[in-house]
């Protein structure tokens, strides 16, 4: 058969885990950072601009719209969690917490 991927997103990743692994369903749980980006034209060429400057690359990135003060938050799926974390926080960005990512769980 073929293989595929879901990327999930969840303030309950170890609920979540155990309830598709229960189920049968190959799971992995990964980190990712989460950065804030002001959404406005601009906003994601200069978050980009400054994650390279970091010198991090990425596998994937996900986007999460937070309409109430006109941001974003753009989730970061990293090879290197601890690292790259270390590199951003040193080029001055802030790596959100996750009550501010999921809100007050």
């Amino acid at each position: 058969g073929k293989a595929w991927a879901i990327h999930l997103r969840t303030p309950y990743p170890e609920k979540a885990f155990h309830a598709l692994s229960d189920e049968g369903i190959s799971v992995a749980l990964r980190d990712v950072i989460a950065v804030e980006i002001e959404d406005e034209a601009g906003g994601l060429n200069e978050l980009l601009q400054n994650v390279a400057r970091a010198k991090i690359n990425f596998n994937n990135a996900y986007g999460r719209n937070i309409r109430e003060n006109k941001t974003a938050i753009l989730l970061l799926d990293v090879p290197d969690f601890q690292d790259s974390v270390s590199k951003l926080t040193e080029c001055g960005i802030e790596i959100l917490p996750d009550e501010k990512v999921y809100g007050n769980l």
